[in-house]
């Protein structure tokens, strides 16, 4: 069961958002282990959203208000440079 858990700060993602977030890591979670793609084994993909204040994360001794996302698994780890997309 592949178990993903996001940390952002507070207001980073809407509900809308979190969907979205949620379903491309469900996808990406069955492809990374082979699963097949049915409702049941979807439903065994987890993924869970942890939000915190700005002031709450660090760096070292610097606050790390400016990080957007660390998107941790057991498994698997995604730079959020990865999952932002880019407007030139």
């Amino acid at each position: 069961m592949p178990k993903m858990i996001i940390h952002a700060p507070a207001g980073t993602f809407d509900a809308a958002g979190r969907q979205q977030v949620a379903r491309a890591l469900t996808q990406l979670g069955l492809d990374c282990e082979a699963l097949p793609d049915s409702p049941l084994v979807r439903s065994t993909v987890w993924t869970y959203f942890a939000e915190y204040s700005s002031d709450a994360v660090f760096m070292g001794v610097l606050c790390a208000g400016s990080v957007r996302e660390r998107i941790e698994s057991e498994k698997l780890f995604i730079p959020s440079a990865m999952l932002t997309p880019k407007s030139v």
